[in-house]
């Protein structure tokens, strides 16, 4: 009986991790903010390029954004909203943009706009498009 009871248990411990390691990493990719921590990859290494930042942050909000942009907690700290952080926008959606947009910025967004310079397509472990990258120039 006991014997039965554990390889049960042994053969159902391997089918878990199996299916944890290589079927549910690939499908939750969303879960995990994959796509959050991809996307602050691109925007560190082409920011230096652009004046502003402006991030279209569903869900989670800006929060896990600055996590993964490594932004100092006192900066948040010290500013007045949480849609503003230093050069970073939250929240922004292309209509938001024309009062604050006053040079060549990114925009971060899980839309497709076809009228605007695509720079990269951040993709899911499964394939899947999630955010895109945009180049914005005066609006």
């Amino acid at each position: 009986g006991v014997g039965i009871y554990i390889v049960l248990l042994l053969v159902l411990c391997l089918r878990f991790l199996m299916i944890y390691h290589t079927k549910y990493a690939i499908d939750a990719g969303w879960d995990w903010q994959v796509g959050i921590n991809r996307a602050s990859s691109v925007i560190r290494r082409l920011e230096k390029d652009y004046r502003t930042v402006f991030i279209s942050a569903p869900g989670a909000g800006g929060i896990p954004y600055l996590w993964y942009l490594k932004i100092d907690p006192k900066v948040l700290q010290k500013t007045n909203t949480r849609n503003v952080v230093g050069k970073y926008y939250f929240g922004s959606s292309l209509s938001d943009l024309n009062e604050t947009n006053k040079g060549k910025s990114l925009y971060v967004t899980g839309a497709t706009i076809d009228h605007l310079r695509k720079l990269d397509t951040i993709m899911y472990p499964n394939g899947s498009p999630t955010l895109f990258v945009y180049e914005l120039g005066t609006l």
